[in-house]
């Protein structure tokens, strides 16, 4: 099967494995559907699961470009090459944006749950990886990025904080005139931060930050970036009524 780098996608590509070193970009964690359905092989995906599928094995991803029921399918295989289900199709959306942003993405099997007598179907957890491109980087020297990564697991959020809205203006104020305009990984991630201390006002104002940026002062943006913006407004709303 063709990878999925050609300019005209084939019906169906395999997602490329990113290069040795690509920095992490976001991830989270999800489910594969379709799990209790048969392959086209007649194959069980329930008994590809019980025997084939265990922690830590990583995922093939293929579009399913002529899927008549779902344009932005995107199946998941196993090393051997056998199918264990699909992305839903909020996740498989946002991949696919992902893609077309020119990043790579990683999917490993976190767990496999069921099985049991009173919950004999099983299904597969993943974690979904989406690895970064050069632009995602803030500029800065490696070394730095490692300490913001330190300072953020011992929950030093304020230093964090401060340490992204430099790098948003630093960016701001390089990138406003180049064509490749400014890069989201920052704000991004600061929106991550105050959606994990559950500050939706503060998520909701540094994506529109970005959002509210000309267009020829900031990089693409996607439907992906839209739908994150949409549902941070929702949480807000939420939590304010």
């Amino acid at each position: 099967m063709a990878p999925c780098d050609n300019k005209r996608l084939p019906a169906r590509c395999v997602v490329s494995v990113a290069p040795v070193g690509t920095p992490v970009f976001t991830e989270f964690h999800n489910s594969v559907a379709g799990v209790t359905f048969s392959n086209p092989d007649g194959r069980s995906r329930q008994d590809i699961i019980q025997h084939s599928v265990h922690a830590g094995m990583p995922l093939t991803l293929v579009l399913e470009n002529d899927n008549l029921q779902n344009q932005h399918a995107v199946a998941l295989f196993t090393p051997a090459g056998h199918q264990i289900g699909y992305l839903n199709r909020r996740t498989a959306a946002d991949v696919r944006d992902h893609i077309n942003e020119g990043r790579y993405l990683q999917i490993t099997v976190s767990a496999t749950t069921g099985g049991a007598t009173d919950r004999p179907t099983r299904g597969v957890n993943i974690l979904v990886k989406v690895l970064a491109v050069p632009a995602d980087l803030p500029m800065r020297k490696a070394d730095s990025r490692k300490s913001v990564a330190a300072v953020k697991r011992e929950g030093r959020y304020k230093e964090v904080k401060a340490w992204f809205l430099d790098d948003i203006e630093e960016h701001e104020k390089i990138h406003g005139d180049i064509i490749t305009g400014v890069s989201v990984w920052s704000y991004e991630q600061l929106a991550n931060l105050f959606r994990k201390q559950k500050r939706w006002s503060d998520e909701v104002d540094i994506l529109k930050r970005y959002m509210s940026l000309p267009e020829t002062r900031r990089m693409i943006v996607t439907d992906r970036l839209r739908r994150v913006l949409d549902t941070a407004i929702g949480r807000l709303k939420e939590g304010q009524s």
